[in-house]
């Protein structure tokens, strides 16, 4: 479409990345993840280390999993933390402006402007990746590196030079770095490169010998940042990190008898859902577009091929995650966003063969947009701010260098001074907690189902060690603070 502009299309990225802007003091939404805590808890957790950081001094990382898990993404928070306050609103903002920096770096590329654009509107609006796109959490960052992994990709195809190559490897190193429970796209890169290389020899294609260089340097990349990993990360706090990764990947995959009949059920509950309608309109009008080429035996022009390549492969690499028991929402952005990926590319390339095509185009993808922003004005319009107001209440006391333990902890106490620890009955050593930490407070659920029963399991009954609760409800739980005199 070439009157297209990069500007035009910047200023809708940013005026859609601003909306964000509205939800940055409000609670996660209450809808978009129904069956977890979520970012309820999560957006603390995952900022905790960072936070605790600069106020204590020390990551500890023993205190909490999440920066074992992905490393990256804490090391991204300390700066903006350090700079403007370790607040729910600045690590927020991370966020957005990742998902910002990455589009205005894909739409540099003029040749690919409607594609990124058709992206843009297809997936970062969808009601689940929006919102996660406003949370303080690593699966949106993650995702978009791999998208800078793309762009880099398509720069290596324009202008031939392999240090491209590297850069790509780079992002998605960066990706599984941010979330280790990314780091199935090691694979991505090889395998697209590998169907290339398969595409040639089957075709009888010149540049064989070259296509299956590009796969060997490609591999040795992806290979080469996978030791960094092991060798900088997991090894030096491997004990730790098996520990965690067994008890967090441990019962999260069905039987393989049940494996179908899993993949059916998530299928039709999670895709099949009122607020996935456009991406998956849009997913079988691109299917439609494609068996238009193939019958018409259209050729799709090489600057979409590896794009094409790319998302399809990127889509079956996220599709294992369809047999997990446990699947929240945020498991599954990767598949929408590949499958939005795959579809814009077949509309473009169908848009750019008939004229008629990218009027129709202009107009699905506002009927897209206007869809997508009425669950998210839905979203807008029963916030709450149960999470702000728990925060107050804890900023009206001194706690400086003093700990508050509890899973719910973190989230309760951004942009105080106090040393926050996180408590699970899997890591929770009960002779020695009370000693090392001695708690100022302990927040838990009524029944303590945050932390699988972490104190009551081992017979310590918190409303006889406290001497005075108060109570809170957030969203669907009830919180109970509990003030221990001995260590006030």
């Amino acid at each position: 479409m070439n009157n297209l502009h990069i500007k035009h299309v910047n200023i809708v990225i940013l005026i859609l990345s601003a909306t964000h802007l509205f939800f940055l003091a409000a609670d996660p939404d209450s809808l978009v993840d129904i069956h977890t805590r979520g970012a309820w808890t999560d957006e603390g957790l995952y900022s905790i280390q960072a936070r605790n950081f600069i106020q204590q001094g020390s990551f500890g990382l023993t205190e909490n999993t999440t920066m074992i898990r992905g490393p990256l993404y804490n090391l991204l928070q300390v700066p903006f933390f350090l700079i403007f306050g370790d607040t729910l609103q600045v690590a927020r903002l991370v966020t957005i402006f990742g998902v910002v920096a990455a589009f205005l770096l894909l739409t540099s590329q003029k040749k690919y402007l409607l594609l990124w654009a058709t992206l843009f509107i297809i997936a970062f609006t969808q009601f689940h990746v929006y919102q996660f796109s406003h949370y303080a959490m690593p699966e949106i960052t993650a995702i978009c590196m791999v998208l800078a992994s793309l762009y880099y990709v398509l720069l290596f195809f324009e202008k031939g030079k392999k240090k491209y190559l590297m850069y790509a490897s780079l992002m998605i190193f960066i990706a599984y770095g941010l979330k280790i429970q990314f780091v199935y796209l090691v694979a991505l890169l090889p395998v697209v490169f590998f169907v290339l290389f398969l595409s040639k020899v089957f075709a009888g294609a010149d540049g064989r010998r070259k296509s299956f260089y590009t796969f060997s340097v490609v591999t040795g990349y992806a290979f080469g940042f996978f030791v960094l990993y092991l060798l900088l990360w997991y090894l030096p706090n491997k004990s730790f990190y098996n520990l965690v990764m067994i008890n967090e990947s441990s019962d999260r995959f069905e039987a393989w008898g049940g494996i179908l009949e899993r993949i059916n059920f998530n299928f039709r509950y999670y895709l099949l859902s009122p607020p996935l309608y456009p991406v998956l309109f849009m997913f079988v009008t691109g299917m439609l577009a494609l068996l238009i080429l193939i019958v018409k035996k259209v050729k799709i022009p090489n600057q979409y091929t590896m794009v094409l390549l790319f998302a399809t492969v990127w889509v079956l690499l996220e599709s294992h995650k369809l047999a997990l028991i446990y699947l929240p929402q945020r498991y599954l952005l990767g598949l929408y966003v590949a499958t939005s990926l795959l579809a814009a590319v077949l509309l473009v390339v169908i848009s750019h063969e008939r004229k008629a095509v990218q009027t129709v185009l202009m107009f699905v993808l506002v009927i897209a947009l206007a869809c997508n922003t009425v669950f998210n004005v839905r979203a807008f319009q029963r916030r709450t701010f149960d999470l702000k107001t728990v925060n107050s209440y804890m900023k009206r006391y001194n706690s400086d260098g003093k700990v508050i333990a509890g899973v719910w902890a973190p989230s309760l106490t951004w942009n105080t001074p106090a040393h926050v620890v996180p408590v699970w009955s899997t890591y929770f050593d009960k002779e020695a907690f009370f000693e090392k930490y001695q708690p100022m407070m302990i927040i838990t659920e009524a029944n303590e189902a945050e932390s699988e029963q972490a104190f009551g399991r081992f017979g310590i009954r918190l409303d006889s060690l406290a001497d005075s609760s108060r109570m809170f409800s957030v969203w669907r739980y009830q919180l109970k603070i509990n003030w221990l005199p001995h260590y006030q």
